[in-house]
C-alpha cells in the first residue's frame, strides 16, 4: 500500500488478511523487517519502522521510490549503455555491503530493482525470502527460476553466491560489451565456487 504521513509518501507492506494471524506469515515479516531495518545503503530501499496500521495489522514502512523497475525500463528500451553501466555498478555496490554484511537476498531480479525517475538510481527492494548466514528457518527453495542459482533450486545451502548467480542473469539483460558479457558468464556458472 501506498500511504502519506506528514506530506511525505511510504509504502507500507502488510500481509494478506487470510494470514495476519499466521504465526508463521507474521515470523517471515518480522523477519523481512529486521534485516531490512539493518541495512544502511544509498541504493537499498530504506526500510523505517514496524507498526501496526488499521485495518492493515503488522505492517513494514518503507521507503517510498518514485520510480519504476528495471523490468517496466527495459521493456520500455530507454536504457542507454550508460545508464546501463551506471546500473550495473550500484546494484554490485549494494550487492557488496549486503554480503558485507552477511545478508542473502534470495530474489534479485528486474522487478526487485527500482530505478528512480531523478538520475536512473537503483534501489533494491523487497527483503521478503532474504536471510542471514545465522539463520535456517527461511532457508527453503525460494526465488524466481529464472535468475535462481541452481544450488537455490534445488533446497541445498544457500551462501553469498546465489546473489551473484542473479547478478549475472541481469549483467546478461544490460550488457553492451564483450568484458560485461564475460563477468556476465562467470557470474553464472553452475558451480558456486566458479563464481566470483
Amino acid at each position: 500500500y501506498e500511504a502519506t504521513r506528514f506530506g511525505k509518501r511510504f509504502i507500507l507492506k502488510a500481509l494478506k488478511q487470510e494470514y495476519r494471524t499466521n504465526s508463521l506469515y507474521r515470523g517471515m515479516l518480522l523477519n523481512e523487517f529486521d534485516i531490512g531495518y539493518s541495512l544502511s545503503h544509498q541504493n537499498i530501499a530504506q526500510t523505517l519502522s514496524y507498526e501496526c496500521v488499521e485495518p492493515l495489522g503488522e505492517v513494514i514502512i518503507i521507503e517510498y521510490v518514485d520510480g519504476i523497475t528495471l523490468r517496466q525500463a527495459l521493456e520500455k528500451g530507454r536504457l542507454s549503455s550508460a545508464i546501463t553501466r551506471k546500473v550495473m555498478a550500484e546494484l554490485c555496490d549494494a550487492v557488496h555491503y549486503m554480503h558485507s554484511l552477511q545478508v542473502v537476498h534470495r530474489d534479485i531480479k528486474p522487478e526487485n530493482i527500482m530505478l528512480t525517475h531523478n538520475g536512473h538510481n537503483v534501489k533494491l527492494i523487497d527483503f521478503g525470502l532474504a536471510c542471514i548466514d545465522s539463520q535456517t528457518l527461511f532457508k527453503q527453495p525460494a526465488g524466481t527460476r529464472r535468475y535462481a542459482s541452481p544450488e537455490l533450486l534445488d533446497g541445498k545451502h544457500v551462501d553469498n553466491r546465489s546473489d551473484i548467480y542473479a547478478l549475472g542473469a541481469i549483467i546478461t539483460l544490460l550488457a553492451h560489451t564483450a568484458r560485461e558479457r564475460r563477468v556476465a558468464k562467470r557470474c553464472l556458472s553452475y558451480e558456486r565456487n566458479a563464481r566470483y
